[in-house]
């Protein structure tokens, strides 16, 4: 494919509240309404289809990346991966942090949410089908904030002194990472988790 130059305006929509479908189907209808040429979204939530595809029908093309609902929909294209098959390989590197120890901490960011379903259920596979006798504690929801990430790690913790791992499976794990440096667990208990925020590189070592 050859190169491609165009000159495009790109426009942040500010997001009101707490991350839901709400949100999702709400920015979408202000970004049909104010007749933009094309939408990228993640949609995260089931639930969005009916409205994208409404998007699609007034002649605006949208692309969704990082995840998208389990309902098909008209949408152009989707830019990401394989949430289930990726967290399945996730799951190999739980089990491995967990080999002296037995078990692992299960985080969230939303229940309900397609994407974040996707990435707990191959890991929670992969575990139960290859490691039984590592104890799942969780889910639990941290409501994509580092700081109930790491309110929750630092509970976990505290209570399950053979844990080998935290698994967030989306949010900002770097509070997650930052329990463990605190508890100076560092090297012994990981963290596994898929966002590459900006949060997250100064505590990539835990």
């Amino acid at each position: 494919m050859g190169e491609i130059r165009a000159d495009v305006h790109v426009v942040w929509p500010a997001r009101a509240g707490q991350w839901s479908k709400e949100v999702v189907v709400c920015s979408i209808e202000a970004a049909i309404s104010q007749g933009y040429d094309g939408i990228v979204v993640c949609p995260v939530f089931d639930g969005t289809a009916g409205i994208i595809d409404d998007a699609v029908g007034t002649g605006i093309p949208v692309i969704m990346m990082i995840a998208e609902g389990q309902a098909p929909s008209k949408r152009m294209t989707y830019v990401g991966q394989n949430n289930c098959a990726a967290s399945g390989e996730l799951g190999k590197l739980v089990a491995q942090m967990c080999a002296a120890r037995a078990s692992w901490a299960l985080i969230t960011g939303y229940f309900g949410a397609g994407q974040h379903e996707g990435r707990m259920g191959g890991t929670v596979g992969n575990l139960k089908d290859n490691h039984p006798d590592i104890e799942i504690i969780g889910p639990f929801e941290n409501k994509d904030t580092g700081e109930q990430a790491f309110s929750l790690t630092q509970d976990m913790l505290t209570r399950h002194l053979d844990l080998g791992a935290a698994y967030v499976v989306a949010g900002v794990p770097s509070g997650a990472a930052q329990a463990v440096q605190d508890q100076r667990l560092t090297g012994e208990v990981g963290v596994v988790a898929f966002d590459h925020t900006p949060e997250n590189p100064a505590t990539s070592t835990s």
